[in-house]
């Protein structure tokens, strides 16, 4: 299974299995903890193409570099926000990528796209049939505004 660039087309609710390029997803995370490598594991075998903060130690313009060629950014929460991190996050924004946070946002920068409680929950709803149909739903409605107006 795999996820096109670009979303899904009206007929299809589930992700698509063929066509488009795959997905690029950037996570940020706090460590490589088996936790954060289940995560990993798991988005890829939904069919994202995942890089993440933590694969070699990269310069700061390697990490923005991979997320510029990134199609959305994930940054996980901890107990310390090394700069490094916040500014991945702000840049992700500044792109305009769609971004998803995942613990308790601790600024209002942090509300900016999806917020998940914890990395279950994110599992359990980032990406799955029930949030695409949702983003469907939603894109729909806002190109229908777009048009009215």
């Amino acid at each position: 299974m795999t996820y096109p660039v670009g979303g899904l087309d009206d007929s299809k609710v589930e992700p698509a299995t063929t066509g488009g390029s795959t997905m690029r997803v950037f996570l940020s995370l706090p460590n490589l903890s088996p936790k954060y490598e289940e995560i990993v594991e798991e988005l890829r075998e939904r069919g994202l193409t995942v890089t993440t903060n933590c694969d070699t130690p990269l310069s700061s313009d390697a990490r923005l570099n991979n997320i510029r060629k990134s199609d959305a950014y994930v940054y996980f929460s901890s107990a310390s926000h090394p700069i490094l991190r916040e500014v991945e996050f702000g840049y992700a924004l500044g792109l305009g990528l769609p971004v998803a946070y995942v613990g308790k946002p601790e600024t209002k920068l942090h509300r900016f796209g999806d917020v998940f409680d914890d990395t279950d929950d994110f599992l359990s709803w980032w990406y799955s049939g029930d949030y695409l149909r949702f983003v469907a739903t939603f894109t729909k409605l806002r190109e229908r505004e777009k048009a009215i107006a």
